[in-house]
């Protein structure tokens, strides 16, 4: 489905009322997406970067679409560098150098310690904000089993915005149960793990 198609659905699922303009409707299909991208997982709100660091320099800037980091490898010596609370750096010298072990997040940058010695690579893997769906041909960027989700938590949202809360309310909770029926394709993939010491090739 397109947003023109959703827009269509929702429509007719609100009472095919003629005082809303379509501007409404695409605003509560896009606000549900986001929801979803906010709450869960999913592939396509995934992105990753590299960088090289810069031997003597602690803080770096985030990409700008970056709402949440999943993790932030040192490539080149193959570890991973560990998120950590502001608050256990008191008594942590923040000034000595040597191979990145740990971040802190502070905004729209982080800052790693040790300070790097060398200039290794060090790739971020982030969530990412999503776009806004304005034409009528925009697909969604949560995947096809979603977009049913995505009109009920629309049509959700707009019997509340309308004043209709107990349509709203019957409406949420066939929202939050489609949700619960759904496993995100982190989970999907998950069921056909293999647990178990394996050999690094």
């Amino acid at each position: 489905m397109n947003l023109g198609d959703m827009r269509g659905e929702l429509i007719l699922l609100l009472g095919n009322r003629s005082d809303l303009l379509n501007a409404r409707y695409n605003l509560w299909i896009n606000n549900c997406q986001i929801e979803l991208a906010s709450a869960l997982q999913f592939f396509q709100s995934e992105k990753k970067v590299t960088t090289t660091m810069v031997v003597g320099q602690s803080e770096y800037t985030l990409p700008s679409e970056c709402i949440a980091i999943y993790d932030l490898t040192d490539t080149t010596a193959m570890s991973k560098i560990k998120r950590t609370h502001y608050r256990k750096t008191d008594n942590t010298n923040l000034t000595q150098t040597g191979t990145a072990t740990h971040y802190i997040r502070f905004g729209n940058y982080i800052q790693i310690f040790p300070i790097p010695d060398a200039a290794n690579t060090m790739q971020l893997r982030y969530c990412v904000s999503m776009t806004a769906m304005s034409g009528d041909a925009d697909i969604p960027t949560l995947p096809q089993p979603w977009h049913e989700v995505i009109m009920l938590g629309a049509e959700w949202r707009g019997w509340r915005a309308l004043g209709e809360y107990q349509r709203a309310a019957l409406a949420k909770n066939e929202y939050i149960a489609m949700v619960r029926s759904k496993q995100s394709e982190y989970e999907i993939e998950d069921s056909d793990e293999e647990f178990g010491v394996e050999p690094i090739i």
